[in-house]
């Protein structure tokens, strides 16, 4: 199955990588049984077997589902709104005996969404890590709670709250269990019907959709428990949830009642910190992903101090990757791809940074199943028409720890190669894809620790989308195939360097080819740049207590889009201004030209344009100054009148100055960073000789001199004028007015050219009457 999908699972929910897991007896618990920590039946004679002679910390007793609960399990899900061949029912269940020495002592607790699908209107998601959290377990009022144990939620010392996020109801009907030797020093309890706290909230980082501030409740129809797995240092167990979505709104997305089911994978393992770990406070340049925060309520979060990295030293055993089996079938499907073995230089390149081994990458053995906490994932998905890859990081929430990670490559990186063999001219510069991923709902779990992924990186950019004409991918040795498989490598070492702690350096470009794989590189860089650059050893260095030297090279991260004009992504060149943004702005400006109208451009002019029209805002003053000349000169007034006289070349003036003047200046703030980017609340330009341009242009399109401007148009830029409020943009309005009096008054113009005209001058009135806020 993809995660897009909603096929028949046999596997109930498992994401298609091929790991096995499922309802029969790999995995799961039989009747009288403990599983032990490979999913195998430990015990020989179901009959005569004890499981809790064992003395383990967590145990499994299988229970029969009888009919009638069988029967309201399918009624719930029938319910809720999924096929019913979506989920497999099982006949057997399970208990978790507790023992009570786990009680009263610290536990992680860690979360994991398998999958997640939804309604048909909804994308599905999965293999990421909903939280980890410091735990004790206590038994009160019939029920053993999982208090968090997080020494940040105590605020002060008369403010220390109990978070609560989970409440088992403890089981007293199952006579059986009574009748085991040591039940005395267990506790019973059904996993099933717990609190199922879980929220919903729009997903950002999948789609084209705002994050969601709006938060609805996942209404719990069925939940049912499937492999439970015993840990060398404590238990993992899956919980699938299905249910209805409460109403969840932000824009202009809203759904009420939407089926959502997942797969959740519970981890419980013994506290402990790394032998040797040091935290890493937080340094002021933000290089680094601190721990997660802290929620409290809905409304409030504590954040932490320290900066995320693995506990990591020379002489270690090395950390194991594990790849999803289904990429050997993958890699033969696409032309018997070397896919294993560009996953695997992805995930080890980090060792030459280090100096010593501290990845090592193999393919998962069939009884290594995803979710579970002490494994690494690179989780390889057939689905080509997921979104986006993203690092999922799991850590202790008060040190910064790192404890285990994964990572969600989908098969669209590599599905469909658009490398050539030889290097030759790039295509002129494509045209936006209209489409819209489908939303997505996020899940967040209990009061857990917010953990969202950190990277949505879409295979866009490393399929060499967005590449402006004449760029070469710089390299006539290598075939296709290993292009390919280079830019597939690069991708990976991004993720993996995110689980090591790095954020994104959307700067790593300025030095060429890119002194990063944290940036988003187009693929002829992706080729070039496929292993960890200077950055990447300046910023793992100092994390990491190699060198007390903080990063030099340049630097800038997700925050800072949209501020600094040359923080960007996909954006290439030491210049990128005039190498990766004005070529392909100028290919636009020539297909509108061709077609008269800039209109069914708009898209691809807001991926081309917008970085443009950002260091027109906020760039220094020559490169403010350098893109009002590459933005205007094909349009600017007066225009060549042989220029002026082609229409299609007028048409396509016209419709560019209305697009320029509706991004620059008449859309909210919130909406000039555009659909495609969306970058931060945008102002207008503020560079006093920038601004004295616009005036003047602005000036001479209103009195239309060329004949090019239309009556809409001129009306938009009385608007702009008014705007400025300015002494300039009032006397250009003054002029204005008086040459088109003079033309009404001198009777040489057609009636409705002379009525639309007067419309100007009464509009002028009204801007400049008076004109001063």
């Amino acid at each position: 199955m993809s995660l897009r999908r909603m096929v028949g699972l046999s596997t109930a929910l498992t994401l298609s990588v091929g790991l096995g897991a499922g309802c029969g007896p790999e995995g799961s618990a039989a009747p009288g049984h403990v599983a032990t920590q490979d999913g195998s039946d430990s015990s020989p004679d179901s009959t005569s077997s004890n499981p809790l002679a064992s003395g383990l910390p967590f145990v499994a007793i299988a229970r029969d589902v009888q009919t009638a609960e069988q029967s309201a399990r399918q009624d719930a899900l029938n319910k809720i709104g999924l096929r019913t061949d979506a989920l497999r029912l099982p006949k057997t269940d399970f208990y978790v005996a507790v023992h009570k020495s786990a009680l009263n002592k610290k536990w992680f607790l860690n979360a994991f969404l398998n999958n997640q699908i939804s309604t048909d209107s909804l994308a599905s998601q999965g293999a990421q890590s909903l939280g980890t959290d410091v735990v004790e377990l206590k038994v009160q009022n019939g029920k053993l709670y999982v208090f968090s144990a997080d020494d940040r939620k105590k605020w002060s010392d008369s403010f220390d709250p109990e978070v609560i996020i989970e409440a088992y109801p403890i089981v007293e009907t199952a006579a059986a269990f009574g009748r085991l030797g040591g039940s005395d020093q267990y506790i019973l309890v059904d996993p099933t019907r717990g609190l199922n706290n879980f929220a919903l909230t729009w997903d950002y980082a999948t789609n084209d959709y705002p994050d969601g501030t709006a938060t609805g409740r996942l209404k719990v129809d069925l939940a049912y428990s499937q492999n439970f797995t015993q840990l060398k240092d404590g238990v993992a167990f899956e919980m699938v949830i299905a249910g209805s979505s409460e109403a969840v709104s932000q824009n202009d997305l809203s759904i009420t009642n939407a089926g959502v089911a997942m797969t959740m994978t519970l981890s419980f393992r013994e506290y402990s910190e790394g032998e040797g770990f040091v935290s890493m406070p937080a340094p002021e340049a933000e290089h680094y992903f601190l721990a997660p925060r802290r929620v409290i309520t809905d409304q409030s979060t504590v954040a932490s101090p320290y900066a995320l990295k693995w506990n990591v030293h020379a002489g270690m055993k090395p950390i194991e990757w594990l790849i999803t089996p289904n990429a050997v079938d993958l890699a033969a499907k696409y032309g018997n791809l070397d896919l294993v073995g560009a996953l695997t230089r992805g995930i080890e390149s980090w060792n030459k940074v280090f100096g010593f081994t501290v990845f090592k990458a193999r393919l998962a053995a069939p009884n290594e199943k995803l979710g579970r906490d002490d494994l690494n994932f690179m989780v390889v998905d057939s689905d080509v028409g997921a979104g986006a890859a993203f690092a999922s990081p799991r850590a202790n929430p008060q040190t910064g720890e790192i404890r285990g990670a994964s990572v969600y490559f989908p098969a669209a990186f590599f599905a469909d190669n658009s490398y050539e063999d030889d290097a030759q001219p790039a295509p002129d510069a494509p045209l936006a894809d209209n489409s819209k991923h489908k939303p997505s709902l996020r899940v967040s779990f209990a009061a857990m620790p917010r953990q969202t992924p950190n990277c949505a990186l879409t295979p866009g950019g490393l399929k060499g989308q967005l590449r402006p004409k004449g760029t070469l991918d710089q390299d006539n040795e290598r075939t296709k195939e290993e292009k390919l498989l280079a830019a597939v490598q690069e991708t990976v070492a991004h993720e993996v360097g995110h689980t090591l702690g790095l954020r994104h350096n959307f700067k790593g470009s300025l030095l060429p080819p890119s002194s990063t794989v944290m940036d988003y590189n187009r693929g002829f860089v992706s080729i070039e740049a496929y292993e960890p650059g200077p950055y990447d050893y300046e910023a793992i260095h100092y994390l990491y207590g190699i060198s007390d030297v903080p990063p030099a090279s340049p630097f800038c991260t997700d925050n800072d889009l949209g501020v600094d004009p040359t923080c960007m992504q996909f954006d290439f060149g030491a210049d990128p201004l005039v190498e990766a943004w004005a070529p392909s702005y100028a290919q636009l400006v020539s297909i509108g030209a061709q077609i008269g109208t800039v209109a069914p451009l708009a898209e691809s002019l807001d991926v081309f344009a917008t970085p443009m029209l950002s260091f027109l805002r906020a760039g220094e003053s020559d490169k403010a100054n350098q893109a009002f000349d590459l933005l205007t000169q094909a349009i600017a007034a007066p225009l060549d009148p042989a220029l002026a006289a082609d229409p299609g070349y007028a048409g396509m003036a016209d419709s560019l100055t209305q697009w320029l003047l509706t991004r620059i200046y008449l859309l909210p703030p919130e909406q000039r960073g555009g659909a495609v980017w969306r970058l931060v609340p945008i102002n207008d330009p503020s560079d006093p000789a920038v601004v004295n341009r616009i005036t003047e242009q602005l000036s001479l399109m209103l009195i239309n001199e060329d004949s090019v401007r239309s009556f809409q148009t001129r009306r938009m830029i009385i608007d702009v004028l008014r705007s400025l409020q300015s002494t300039p943009a009032l006397r250009a309005l003054l002029s204005a007015r008086a040459v088109l009096e003079a033309a009404v008054e001198a009777g040489t113009l057609e009636a409705d050219a002379a009525l639309l005209t007067d419309d100007l001058v009464r509009r002028i009135d009204a801007a400049t009457s008076p004109y001063f806020d």
